[in-house]
C-alpha cells in the first residue's frame, strides 16, 4: 500500500513540471522517460489524477486538488453535497459498514457523522487512492479492508454495525453502465439481504425503478441543479417511498395518495408549457405531480404539461410561455425560428421523438448569438399520433 502511494506521489511530482497539455499520450511519454521503472497501472492512475483534478475539485471540494482519481471512479463518486446529505442520516451511528469505497468521497462524509467507518475495497490500487483521499481530509476514524465483499463479510460480526452504506459498481471495466441490478458488483439482491440493524442505504442508478422493494425499504431520487443524479434505497429512515430531494435547493416532494387514474389528456396545447425536474420524472409519479398543480400532462409518453394558468414555479417546476406550436415540419420550423429571430443559443429538447435532434438543430442554421440576441426553447415530442413542435420562452418571473 505504501509503495503504491509513494509511486503515485513520485509520478505526480514529475507531472507538475510537464508542458501544459491535455494529451494523455504526450504526458505518458513525458512520465515514462523520467521514471521508466514506474508500474504501468501507477502511471495510468497518475495521469488520470493529473488530468481529472480540476473536475474533481468542482465535484468533491477543494481537498481534491491533491487527490488521486481514475477515469472510471470519478464519474461514480458522489458529489460533496449529495454525500453530505446522505451522511446526515447516519448521525449518531457508532460503527458504519461501507461496501464499495471508490474515491472515498462517501466514506469521508460518513466519517464526519459516525464514530467509525469500516469500508471494503477489493482493488489494492483503489484502496490506496481512497486511503490517501481520506487522510487528505484529516480523518482518522476509517478502516479500509482489502478483499472481496463476500470474503470479508463472512469474517465480520455484522451485529457490531448499526449502519450500512453500499455503493456497488454499476459500470464495467470499460466504463459501460450496467442496467441490470443483478449484475452490480456486489449484486443489489445480496446487499438488500445483508442483516444489519440500523440505518441502511444503497446507491443505485437513478434510471433503475424497482417495481417492488422489500418490506421496510424506500426509494429516494436525488437531484442537483437540473439533473437527477442518484437514487438511494433507504431502510430504517423516515422518508416516503419514491420521494424526491433536490440537494442544492433543499426542495423536496413526496407522492401522496391522490387518485390519478382518471387523467384526461388535453386536446390542445395551452398558453403555458411546464417541465418537471428530472428527479420527478425518474420517480414515475409525474402525472400525480402535475395533477396536484392543476397541470394537464400532454401524454403518458411525454413528460411535459400544459395549462392556461400561470402556475407557481420552483426548483421542481419550470414554466415556458408558448409562442407557437404546430405539427413538425423542418421547413415550417425553420421559417418560425427565422421569424422569431432566435439565435444559436436556442435550446432543443425532445421527448418520444424519433428523429435526431442534433441533426435538426444543425439544419436550422441559426445565427451566432450576441448579447442582444433572442433565443428560446424548441420542444419536439410525439403527441396525438404525430411529431409535434412547441416554441417556448422560459418564464421565470
Amino acid at each position: 500500500m505504501n509503495e503504491i502511494l509513494n509511486n503515485l506521489e513520485e509520478a505526480l511530482s514529475i507531472l507538475q513540471n510537464a508542458p501544459a497539455t491535455d494529451s494523455k499520450a504526450a504526458l505518458a511519454l513525458y512520465l515514462k522517460k523520467r521514471a521508466p521503472t514506474l508500474p504501468s497501472d501507477v502511471i495510468s492512475v497518475a495521469l488520470d489524477s493529473y488530468l481529472l483534478r480540476p473536475k474533481a475539485i468542482q465535484k468533491l471540494g477543494t481537498w481534491a486538488k491533491d487527490g488521486y482519481f481514475t477515469s472510471s471512479l470519478l464519474p461514480q463518486a458522489s458529489r460533496l453535497a449529495l454525500a453530505t446529505y446522505r451522511a446526515r442520516f447516519f448521525s449518531g451511528c457508532k460503527h458504519v459498514l461501507e461496501i464499495g469505497t471508490g474515491t472515498g468521497s462517501d466514506t469521508a462524509a460518513l466519517a464526519r457523522t459516525a464514530q467509525k467507518v469500516t469500508t471494503i475495497e477489493q482493488d489494492p490500487i483503489r484502496a490506496a487512492l481512497a486511503i490517501h483521499n481520506i487522510q487528505l481530509q484529516g480523518l482518522s476514524n476509517v478502516e479500509v479492508l482489502r478483499g472481496t465483499v463476500e470474503e470479508i463479510i463472512a469474517t465480520l460480526p455484522l451485529s457490531e454495525f448499526d449502519g450500512l452504506f453500499a455503493d456497488p459498481a454499476r459500470r464495467t471495466k470499460e466504463g459501460v453502465r450496467i442496467k441490470d441490478a443483478s449484475l452490480y458488483s456486489p449484486s443489489l439482491e445480496s446487499l438488500l439481504n445483508l442483516n444489519i440493524n440500523g440505518v441502511c442505504a444503497i446507491k443505485v442508478s437513478p434510471g433503475l425503478f424497482l417495481d417492488t422493494v422489500p418490506s421496510g425499504w424506500r426509494r429516494q431520487f436525488l437531484g442537483y441543479e437540473d439533473q437527477c443524479l442518484e437514487q438511494t434505497l433507504w431502510k430504517d429512515v423516515q422518508i416516503d417511498d419514491s420521494s424526491v430531494m433536490l440537494v442544492d435547493s433543499g426542495e423536496h416532494w413526496s407522492p401522496g395518495r391522490s387518485d390519478t387514474t382518471g387523467i384526461i389528456y388535453p386536446k390542445q396545447l395551452h398558453k403555458y408549457l411546464y417541465e418537471a425536474h428530472g428527479a420527478i420524472n425518474r420517480s414515475l409519479h409525474l402525472s400525480q405531480f402535475f395533477s396536484e398543480r392543476s397541470i394537464c400532462r400532454l401524454d403518458n409518453d411525454v413528460t411535459y404539461g400544459t395549462s392556461d394558468q400561470r402556475i407557481a414555479i420552483s426548483s421542481l417546476l419550470t414554466r415556458y410561455t408558448v409562442v407557437e406550436s404546430f405539427p413538425y415540419s423542418k421547413k415550417v420550423l425553420q421559417r418560425a425560428l427565422a421569424s422569431l429571430k432566435w439565435t444559436a443559443r436556442t435550446e432543443f429538447k425532445k421527448r418520444a421523438f424519433s428523429e435526431d435532434i442534433e441533426k435538426i438543430r444543425q439544419s436550422m442554421d441559426l445565427p451566432k448569438h450576441h448579447h442582444t440576441g433572442l433565443f428560446g426553447t424548441v420542444f419536439l415530442f410525439r403527441w396525438r399520433g404525430v411529431n409535434w413542435v412547441a416554441l417556448g420562452i422560459r418564464d421565470d418571473d
